[in-house]
């Protein structure tokens, strides 16, 4: 059972592998990698498949007010920050905090 679970943890990371390589910045891609990644208890591999939907999601003219761009950011921020808060990296939660400053800012000022 725990070969045929290898087996399949492998295709699926492999599935997601092909699908990012020939795919362009799709934001439900990055979401689903990182769903699968903290599943198995790959959180810095989670948290850089968070950013990548972060980033794919702010390059959309006018997310800020987008009805569904907009939520959807925050959703992710939302999935990061307990991620980050396991790190218990300072610096990176310096980082973190200046993130999500600068995206409340960008809401607030749309």
């Amino acid at each position: 059972a725990i070969e045929s679970s290898k087996r399949s943890l492998s295709r699926v990371r492999e599935l997601l592998s092909q699908l990012a390589s020939t795919m362009k910045s799709e934001p439900w891609l990055y979401e689903t990698t990182a769903f699968f990644h903290e599943s198995v208890g790959c959180d810095d591999l989670a948290i850089d498949n968070l950013m990548k939907e972060y980033r794919a999601l702010q390059s959309i003219r006018g997310w800020e007010t987008d009805k569904s761009a907009c939520p959807k950011l925050c959703e992710v921020i939302s999935q990061m920050a307990p991620l980050k808060f396991k790190e218990s990296n300072v610096e990176e939660l310096k980082k973190f905090k200046f993130l999500v400053k600068g995206v409340v800012k960008k809401i607030k000022a749309a």
